[in-house]
């Protein structure tokens, strides 16, 4: 008899370790996703798998370059830039929609180390807020639409700062493409954007003829243009 009880002594024992540790497992997924990881402090050459279980992901072809992979969420909640902080939601009239920011890691290959962290925000409110975080952070940037560019003419603004820290620089292009109208208001309100990009200065493209561009050095041409 006493056998059979410390049987199911030790059955239950084995139970309440597995329910604990399933419960210690989801906790940690919950604080996992409460975490708010700042990206101007992330380890490029080693955070891209510890990045990657912070949120969900889909990998997808870099928005400046078909040649790089990139990791791409929309679950912008999980992350900030210094000061700046990014919103997956528009709150218009106490209602919530999506906005579409998203944040993507972009890589050479897959499972490699990250070269350039890529941005899409956008928000409601001050138009120069990204700017004036940024600025207050490193300076006076380098503006690269200037007057009459094609960029200018699309009503875009362009920066970059660079060398803000050793071997790696930062791009913000901002522009507007629309407006929303709230329900219970006959006042529309401006939709601003943000591109920014932290990138490493010393990554190069390997295109397929052999040919190789340095993504400092596209990205600038770009948003100079």
């Amino acid at each position: 008899m006493s056998k059979k009880i410390s049987i199911i002594l030790l059955l239950v024992g084995l139970l309440n370790i597995s329910c604990q540790s399933q419960k210690n497992d989801k906790t940690n997924q919950i604080n996992q996703k409460n975490t708010v990881t700042d990206l101007l402090k992330i380890d490029f050459k080693n955070d891209l798998n510890t990045l990657l279980q912070h949120a969900n992901y889909a990998s997808v072809q870099s928005e400046f370059s078909e040649y790089l992979n990139s990791f791409m969420t929309k679950e912008v909640d999980s992350f900030k830039m210094g000061e700046i902080l990014f919103f997956s939601k528009y709150k218009v009239d106490d209602f919530e929609i999506s906005n579409n920011s998203y944040i993507s890691f972009v890589t050479k290959n897959e499972n490699e180390e990250i070269i350039v962290v890529h941005i899409r925000t956008n928000y409601l409110g001050d138009e120069r807020l990204n700017y004036t975080n940024l600025k207050n952070m490193y300076g006076e940037p380098e503006l690269l639409s200037v007057e009459n560019s094609i960029n200018d003419l699309k009503g875009r603004k362009n920066y970059v700062w660079k060398n803000f820290k050793n071997n790696y620089s930062i791009l913000l292009s901002h522009f507007s493409e629309g407006n929303i109208v709230p329900v219970n208001s006959k006042s529309a309100t401006k939709v601003n954007s943000d591109l920014i990009y932290i990138v490493n200065n010393n990554v190069i493209i390997d295109y397929p003829n052999g040919q190789k561009e340095g993504v400092l050095e596209r990205l600038v041409k770009r948003f100079s243009e």
